[in-house]
This record gives C-alpha cells, structure tokens and sequence, in this order.
C-alpha cells in the first residue's frame, strides 16, 4: 500500500513536471515564432528601400543620358 502510494506521487510529481516542461517549450515557440516574424518583417522592409533606391538610381541615371 505504502509502495503504490509512492509509485502513484511519482506520476503526479513526473506528469507536472511533464505539463510545465511542455508549457516552457510552448512559451519559446511563442518567443521564437514572434521573433522570426519581426526578422521577416525587417528583411521587407529593407527589401523594400533597397528596391526604391534601385529606382531612383535608375531614373536618376535615365536621366542623365
């Protein structure tokens, strides 16, 4: 009895700490995906200005011939 006892506090012990394990890897994917997203963002961004530039360089060299 005594035995089963333990056995049985050992699961409950083992499957918290299971769930909190499981919720820190959740946590990081959460930091990790928001992180991704705002690298994403910033390499648009500087896509972006990088293709205006291209633009006005053209023209401006358009012009000049």
């Amino acid at each position: 009895d005594v035995l089963m006892q333990e056995i049985e506090d050992l699961g409950k012990i083992s499957m918290k700490t299971n769930l909190e394990a499981a919720a820190l890897e959740i946590r990081g994917a959460k930091v990790f995906r928001n992180s991704t997203k705002q690298a994403y963002r910033s390499l648009l961004r500087a896509f972006g200005q990088a293709e205006n530039a291209h633009a006005a360089a053209l023209d401006d060299w358009l012009g000049e011939t």
